[in-house]
Parts: C-alpha cells; structure tokens; sequence
C-alpha cells in the first residue's frame, strides 16, 4: 500500500511538471479570492497566487471566486464569480513593436484595464460568440451570457477612453462606447446603440471586479492607477499551497439576487434603452 501511494504521489508531481512546463507563460495571477482553476490542453487543476498562464490557457472561477491576472505588457484582467475565459493571443515584443493581446470570454464578466502600450500601437480585443471589442489604452467590462430563451447576450461597458465594438454577424456597423455607456450585442444582431449608465447601474456592473489585493507580483500594475482605489474589505485570500483536489461546478450557481442562473440565464429581453429602468443586464 505504501508503494501504491509513493507511486501515485509520483505520476500527480509529474503530471503537475508537465503541465507547468507544457508553455510559456505570458502572465500570472497576482490575486486570488476563492476557487479558480486554469485549464490547459484539456487538463483543469486548482489555480494558485502566482502560477503563471500562457497563450491557449483557460481562466475559470466558481460563484464567489475572483481573479486577478497581469500580464507582461502591463494589462491587468479581472474576473468575477461563475466566469470563464480563453487567453488566445498574447505577444509582447515592444522592441520591435510586437504588441498584440487576444481573449475570449465563454461566460460570466471580464474587465480588462489596458496597458499604454496599445495606445499607439498593436492589437487589444476581447471576443465573445456575439461581439468583438477592440481598444487602444482603455479600461473596460465584457459581459456574456444567455437569457430566459437561451439566446446569447453580451454586453460591453466602458469604465474610461473608448471601446469599439462590432458585431459578429454584422462587423461593418460598429459603435463606439465611451466611459459609463453600455451597449448590448444580441445573437445575429449588431450592437445596440450606446447609452448612458447611472451611478447605480454603472456601480452593477462594476461589482465583483473591483479587489487587487496585497499578495502575488505587484511590479507590472504600477502604471495603473485606476486599480489603487479597488479593494474588497478583508476577502478570503488563497492559502500558499494548493487549494484541495476540490473541482469547480461552474453549472451549479445559487440562485441568490444578483447571480447567474444555473443554465447561465439571467439576461434581461429588454433593449438598451431600458437600462435607467434599472431592468437590464446580464445577473451575477
């Protein structure tokens, strides 16, 4: 029996080497609250303070978890709770002017804070199954997600500088968002036209996104400001080991105001136009 488990203890240790060494990180995560796990080439395990992540790396978190990851060029991403994202493009080669950065959100709510480097040059977007958002140095939320029928819904919200969103069944009419603008991207349809949040709504979206935390690198956000200001009162930080082989169930959320629905439902059918009602958005 002890040979048995010496053994076991053995393939896991390997098995974790190789997917550490499996590519070549491209940022890490500098805070954690809750479970998060990183999938890479089909294989998910627990995520950690400061494991790195790389290029075609999966991002996912439970209902109450939260992630903070930067990357090499100084771009921070966020996520909330029931989240999950690809990292499908990240280059960073400023000496020859190699700047180009590429996300997909599957589900839940991403908010990327942009590195100056993309405001003069190279490529920053987030993609969703409806919408294509590209920036320049910016700071900005994407949300996706499903209403009551089951159609997909994506929003984007602009927190500072503009957002230009298209569309995937309709690029040639894109729209630009500004800072406390939304705009909702439906299934088939080109994005809506942008309107105004109030401080309530614009507060709405803003949860869940808002903590940095103390631990993890801290050298790379130094030119990001706008992050000083956002914490979360004493959140329940990653212990420095591994979390257990506890596994994330991202289709089970509780059903409590403001979270996602267990089929991942919750968008509002109402236009745009409807969001001062206080009756639009993608619930967390």
């Amino acid at each position: 029996m002890k040979l048995a488990r010496a053994g076991l203890g053995a393939v896991v240790l390997f098995l974790s080497a190789a997917f550490a060494a499996s590519a070549q990180d491209v940022g890490s995560i500098a805070a954690l609250q809750r479970l998060a796990e990183i999938g890479r080439s089909g294989t998910w395990r627990a995520a950690a303070l400061g494991d790195g992540v790389a290029v075609g790396d999966s991002m996912r978190t439970d209902a109450q978890g939260r992630v903070r990851l930067v990357f090499a060029d100084n771009s921070v991403v966020l996520l909330s709770g029931g989240s999950e994202i690809v990292i499908d493009e990240n280059i960073y080669r400023p000496a020859d002017g190699s700047v180009t950065s590429m996300f997909e959100v599957l589900k839940g709510k991403m908010r990327a804070i942009v590195s100056d480097y993309y405001q003069t040059s190279g490529t920053f977007q987030i993609k969703t199954a409806n919408s294509v958002s590209g920036v320049r140095g910016t700071d900005f939320i994407v949300v996706h997600g499903t209403d009551a029928n089951g159609t997909a819904i994506s929003e984007v919200v602009g927190i500072s500088g503009r957002v230009v969103v298209r569309g995937v069944a309709h690029p040639d009419a894109p729209v630009s968002v500004e800072s406390r603008q939304l705009t909702q991207i439906a299934a088939g349809q080109p994005p809506s036209a942008p309107v105004a949040l109030s401080e309530e709504r614009f507060r709405y979206y803003l949860e869940g996104l808002e903590f940095v935390g103390g631990e993890g690198p801290e050298s790379l956000i130094l030119n990001q400001p706008t992050l000083l200001d956002n914490t979360v009162p004493e959140p329940d930080r990653a212990a420095a080991e591994r979390p257990s082989e506890q596994r994330l169930d991202l289709d089970v959320v509780p059903s409590e105001p403001g979270e996602l629905e267990p089929d991942g439902s919750g968008v509002a059918g109402q236009p745009a136009e409807a969001v001062e009602a206080g009756d639009l958005g993608i619930r967390f």
